[in-house]
C-alpha cells in the first residue's frame, strides 16, 4: 500500500518526539543514539494514516536495507483485508 517516508530525528535535535522504551533494537542505545520516526513536517501520504486500536486495515512490515555505509529499516504497509474505495486507512501502531 505504501512505505512510511519520514524524517529520522536524533534525540536532542530541534524536534521533540516520544521515544518508546519498549521498541526493540539489536543493542542498547545511548540517549544520543536513540532515533524516532517523525513525519510531522516531512513525509509522504503514509503520514496521514490514522491510529485505531482494533480492526485496523493496515499492518507494518519492517524491511531491512543494507548499504555499504549504513544499516536501517523502512516500514512498508500492507492491507489486512479488502479495503473499499474512500475507506479510511488505519494502523494499530501500539500493538
Amino acid at each position: 500500500m505504501s512505505e512510511f517516508y519520514k524524517a529520522l530525528v536524533r534525540r536532542g535535535t530541534r524536534t521533540q518526539c516520544c521515544l518508546m522504551p519498549d521498541w526493540s533494537s539489536e543493542k542498547v542505545l545511548k540517549d544520543e543514539e536513540a532515533l524516532c520516526l517523525d513525519a510531522t513536517l516531512y513525509g509522504n501520504v503514509a503520514r496521514f494514516i490514522n491510529h485505531r486500536c482494533s480492526d485496523a486495515s493496515l499492518i507494518e512490515i519492517p524491511v531491512q536495507v543494507d548499504t555499504p555505509d549504513r544499516h536501517y529499516y523502512h516500514l512498508a504497509f500492507f492491507t489486512t483485508r479488502e479495503v473499499a474505495a474512500m475507506e479510511e486507512l488505519t494502523w494499530d501502531y501500539w500493538h
